[in-house]
């Protein structure tokens, strides 16, 4: 078995710089050499020696439903008859994630090495893809085009969309919600917000409004929402309270200033999104996201689910029916309700163990 000193090496090495590496790898691709790409590979070997080496020390009670709820997951599956690479996409790239739950159990991770080793990825990164959103030049066009099979409307939909080096914005708006959260709360704890901080803040805000996810920018503006109610009504914290609406007061001024930059087709389109899901005007947008998987609307979620990874992306480049948004909608089709009620007591521990930690 390895010895700790090895996964203090894996962790400070591989999974705490999973977001520069992940950079490598689709920088490496787009050189047209994919074939070692394997960073992302080398990243989940990592997490799987740390996570046996945390296990081989201490296991909790936590830690065993974790894999019983797992392996419950996988064998329910394989009763249900759909390909079997469907099912190895979803236990890849579903359940095995996972696994990242207990390296961030284990004594590597107990400071914030993480997130701080992400800080300057995220932004570097974030930078080159607004300057590539904002001139598009038609090589970068063209690439983003090549790779929608969606329909005419999906594409534009994309191409509004700041994704930086990758064709969707995932990377880029979930590395800048969690860079922004751990920013915002580093300075809530210390009661202030310095001028390289705040710069930051601003800047990921206006990246993950750019890139158009609905997730992200949901939890960034309830944590900021939350950090500032909080900050108001205790004493020691109040003076973050002044700093964070001086900070909402530039962001709105900066988020003005970018779009003055975007053409006004660009703008029209995101304009219209933001106001039919805030003021409810121009509803079709909405009414044609929600009807995206309208065909599984009368379609019964079972009490065991349906399968892991029968509605992914692998069945969906097969031309079978799949989810490819709208991911409770996914989970709930594939595990289905005795599964999904696991998943969600699972949360809520890891919720609640993650709270008694800060």
């Amino acid at each position: 078995m390895v010895s700790s000193s090895v996964s203090e090496f894996l962790s400070k090495y591989f999974v705490c710089n999973y977001f520069l590496l992940m950079t490598v790898d689709v920088l490496l691709v787009w050189c047209g050499l994919a074939v070692i790409a394997k960073f992302e590979l080398i990243i989940l070997l990592s997490a799987i020696i740390i996570s046996l080496n945390k296990l081989r020390n201490q296991t909790t009670r936590m830690d065993l439903f974790i894999i019983f709820f797992s392996i419950s997951i996988a064998i329910a599956s394989l009763s249900n008859i759909y390909p079997q690479a469907f099912w190895f996409e979803g236990v890849r790239y579903q359940l095995f994630s996972i696994i990242f739950f207990f390296v961030g159990e284990s004594s590597t991770s107990k400071d914030w090495d993480f997130f701080d080793k992400s800080i300057i990825p995220v932004l570097v990164v974030c930078f080159i893809g607004l300057i590539l959103y904002i001139t598009s030049p038609s090589w970068y066009v063209d690439f983003k085009l090549s790779g929608f099979t969606d329909n005419e409307g999906g594409r534009f939909l994309e191409m509004t969309r700041l994704s930086a080096f990758w064709t969707y914005p995932y990377w880029v708006s979930y590395g800048s919600g969690i860079i922004y959260f751990y920013l915002l709360f580093k300075s809530y704890k210390e009661g202030r917000i310095t001028t390289k901080i705040a710069f930051a803040l601003i800047f990921l805000a206006v990246i993950m409004v750019l890139a158009q996810q609905r997730a992200p920018i949901a939890f960034v503006a309830l944590i900021t929402l939350a950090l500032l109610v909080n900050s108001l009504f205790n004493g020691q914290k109040r003076s973050f309270s002044t700093y964070v609406l001086f900070l909402l007061l530039i962001l709105v001024c900066c988020i003005s200033i970018v779009f003055s930059f975007l053409d006004q087709e660009r703008l029209i389109f995101m304009l219209s999104k933001f106001e039919s899901l805030i003021e409810g005007g121009n509803a079709s947008f909405l009414k044609e996201r929600t009807n995206i998987f309208s065909d599984f609307y009368s379609k019964k979620i079972t009490f065991w689910g349906d399968g892991i990874g029968r509605y992914g992306h692998e069945a969906y480049y097969s031309g079978k029916m799949a989810i490819t948004d709208q991911q409770y909608l996914k989970i709930m089709y594939e595990t289905g309700y005795f599964l999904d009620n696991m998943l969600f007591y699972f949360y809520t521990l890891g919720c609640h163990s993650w709270n008694k930690e800060l």
